[in-house]
């Protein structure tokens, strides 16, 4: 996977990446049934940061809660799925994903985990119950199964001006 990461895109642009990871984590949920509270987008260099707080981030899935253990609770498996989406709904929809937005969704998985530091290959198989390939593979294949939905959503949040959000429910009803 790490061919298909790029530190910057001329031809999409950061925040059409992160709109597309950011509906990626969206579709998920909602495949997931993993309920967020918004989907919000940010005035220009004032989102969140990411990549050290290099950048900032366009737009973002807000959460019900903004502890880290309530994203991977009760099911293990479905939340990786579901951080695993971001980056690889772009890779689907764009066919590369930005630098820095695949290690950070994992970063805050393995936070809500318990985890401050890296965890090996085989304590996240044991973790999520099989080999994290397999989930790499799944999320890969569903992807590409979604990726109308997913450019659809990004294409609708693109219309949107920063500050109003998307609610869980909105998301829903605009998916069908």
């Amino acid at each position: 996977m790490e061919d298909l990461v790029e530190p910057e895109c001329e031809r999409h642009g950061l925040d059409r990446h992160v709109l597309v990871d950011e509906e990626g984590h969206a579709v998920a949920a909602i495949d997931r049934g993993i309920t967020f509270k918004t989907v919000v987008m940010h005035e220009p260099g004032g989102g969140p940061t990411f990549d050290g707080g290099l950048r900032h981030a366009a737009a973002a899935v807000e959460m019900l809660s903004g502890a880290p253990a309530t994203l991977v609770l009760p099911d293990h498996g479905a939340s990786l799925r579901f951080v695993l989406a971001g980056s690889l709904g772009e890779i689907a929809v764009l066919v590369h994903a930005i630098d820095g937005g695949f290690s950070g969704d994992v970063k805050a998985w393995r936070i809500g985990m318990g985890s401050l530091g890296k965890l090996d290959p085989l304590q996240v198989d044991k973790l999520i119950g099989c080999p994290f390939q397999d989930i790499v593979d799944e999320v890969q294949e569903w992807a590409a199964g979604n990726r109308s939905r997913i450019e659809l959503l990004a294409e609708q949040l693109a219309e949107v001006p920063a500050g109003p959000e998307l609610s869980n429910n909105d998301v829903v009803s605009f998916l069908g």
